[in-house]
């Protein structure tokens, strides 16, 4: 007897179909296969592990750098946009009153 496919592994085997359909792997034998397919997933996870350790400190940079360009401020970095949100939210600040002025 055979076992009815669930959703997800439907899902999986059509997706590596198409994979295997649009890159050429459906005419390799197994071992060119178990080849190409462990090349690739070693550059897929490589490119993840850069992703996680490479980005997040160029996601600061970055924003650092638009700090500097929408406010001005030099070398504050984010902490520079979380003190100028608080001059916002901050119910005494004339900018706040002003808000307050135009709401009511």
């Amino acid at each position: 007897m055979q076992s009815v496919p669930t959703p997800g592994s439907s899902r999986v085997r059509l997706e590596y179909y198409r994979y295997e359909v649009t890159f050429g792997i459906y005419v390799m034998t197994a071992s060119e296969k178990w080849v190409t397919n462990t090349i690739v997933l070693t550059v897929l996870i490589l490119l993840l592990w850069a992703l996680v350790l490479y980005f997040p400190s160029l996601l600061y940079t970055k924003l650092s750098r638009l700090v500097w360009l929408l406010t001005g401020h030099n070398s504050q970095g984010v902490s520079t946009v979380l003190r100028i949100l608080d001059k916002y939210d901050n119910p005494s600040t004339p900018i706040a009153i002003a808000k307050h002025a135009i709401a009511s």
